[in-house]
């Protein structure tokens, strides 16, 4: 499973279900991808939020998001320019370490991605 990171608020609004698409110029095989949120704040991306769907993420939700997985995503459709996405599930986060972000799709350490896909197992039970 890869890793997407996002930077905030839209990591967070994907991870909240309420951003249902995600931008690409690339292609992305359909299927479970991890979301990372990034450790910036993109400048105009609080007020964009609010003036998109009405609300907006508390400054501590951001805080504890940043650096850590915080969903598994599953990609509907992966074609460039808009993925489809909905979530699959959202990782709790005390447990989870920082992680640092990259370009493009990556490959998370093996110990998180056994932790996520022992999560992502017991909830489907």
């Amino acid at each position: 499973m890869r890793v997407l990171t996002v930077r905030q608020p839209w990591a967070w609004a994907l991870a909240a279900g309420l951003k249902r698409q995600e931008m690409r110029s690339w292609r992305v095989a359909p299927g479970p991808l991890l979301l990372h949120a990034g450790s910036s704040v993109e400048p105009d991306g609080l007020d964009a939020v609010v003036q998109r769907w009405g609300c907006a993420p508390d400054a501590a939700v951001l805080a504890a998001q940043r650096g850590r997985l915080v969903a598994v995503l599953d990609v509907l459709t992966g074609e460039p320019p808009a993925w489809d996405v909905r979530v699959l599930l959202v990782l709790p986060l005390p447990t989870a370490p920082r992680l640092r972000g990259r370009l493009g799709l990556w490959r998370p350490p093996a110990e998180e991605l056994s932790r996520v896909q022992g999560l992502l197992a017991s909830s489907r039970r």
